[in-house]
């Protein structure tokens, strides 16, 4: 006999599925979130709240055509029933920018010029004053525009918008993609710095000043807008390993070079270790032994141990060098 059709949840049973939902999306439980989510979207295709979250969850996990899926099913159903919702300029944002990391910048220009009829000057939009969402929309139109073709317009945008903000972070990060891209290596790197120093824990921002550095003559232009000294030795040390996390070895090697010549003592092990592991990653392993042999030989290291009852450095740095000699020795 055929299985019995499931019974459609009532209003409180949907209610407790989209809490379950909540709390393991909190937790960062996606698959248990999802399938919350999903059992409350088989009764009800256009639960906007549902259809957003999902969305969040495919762009967490790199899916992006399917994030972009649910958001156009999340404004459909947010264009016939609650077009007026303050979430809706949030969703149609969303979507534009899913519709950018896809190579759709018309479907997102379209998108993003309906996401700011929706904001008018003078409105609040979730809490936030309207001025900031348009801003970020604004940006992300010239975005659109500037990659279907229309780069004056883009960039107009771009400008326009940091006429009104100049620190606006969105339309800086804009601003600097479309300096490298023109080869004004100097004016990208200097606005990819004030951004990093705004949102240091940020990957977009790291990623972005990764690839200012990574252009020819990158470093040496870094250099010249942060030359090293003492009180740029913990700033070389950070942007070595942003460079670093980006693959970008003889950069990072560079940097942390620099952060060391300077460093403070209480600085200097750190310094130095991170300076090692990448000459050990580029295969540079004599080069890496005498970073850590000359740090423990340095005045910051004397006097300092292995551990409550372990050799001293000076002591540590004996065995290493009579461990490098003893190959040595035996191919003579």
């Amino acid at each position: 006999p055929a299985a019995p059709p499931r019974a459609e949840p009532t209003g409180a049973q949907a209610k407790a599925l989209l809490a379950q939902g909540e709390a393991a999306f909190k937790a960062k439980n996606y698959r248990t979130a999802a399938l919350a989510y999903e059992a409350v979207l088989e009764h009800n295709p256009r639960h906007r709240a549902c259809l957003s979250r999902l969305a969040e969850i495919e762009a967490h996990c790199g899916r992006t055509a399917s994030a972009a899926a649910h958001l156009e099913a999340a404004c459909d159903a947010a264009r016939s029933t609650a077009l007026s919702a303050p979430t809706t300029p949030l969703l149609l944002a969303r979507l534009a920018e899913a519709y950018v990391t896809l190579g759709r910048p018309r479907d997102a220009v379209r998108v993003a010029r309906e996401a700011l009829e929706l904001c008018p000057d003078g409105d609040a939009i979730g809490g936030e004053g309207v001025q900031a969402r348009r801003s970020r929309l604004l940006t992300l139109l010239g975005r659109a525009l500037y990659d279907a073709g229309d780069r004056k317009a883009g960039a107009d945008l771009f400008m326009a918008v940091l006429d009104k903000e100049p620190e606006q972070p969105e339309a800086l990060a804009e601003y600097a993609a479309v300096a490298l891209e023109c080869g004004q290596l100097h004016d990208a790197l200097k606005v990819q710095l004030r951004l990093i120093v705004k949102r240091p824990d940020d990957k977009k921002t790291r990623a972005a000043l990764a690839r200012v550095v990574a252009a020819d003559d990158g470093c040496t232009h870094l250099f010249e807008q942060l030359a090293p000294s003492a009180a740029a030795a913990s700033a070389h040390a950070f942007l070595g390993t942003v460079v670093k996390e980006a693959s970008l070895l003889e950069q990072a090697e560079r940097l942390y070079h620099a952060a060391l010549m300077h460093a403070p003592a209480g600085a200097a092990a750190s310094y130095a270790l991170n300076l090692a592991h990448v000459l050990e990653l580029s295969l540079k392993y004599d080069e890496a032994l005498g970073v850590l042999l000359g740090y423990m030989r340095s005045p910051q290291a004397r006097g300092r141990s292995v551990g409550a009852d372990g050799p001293t450095v000076e002591q540590l740095a004996e065995l290493l060098d009579d461990a490098a000699r003893a190959p040595a020795a035996q191919r003579a």
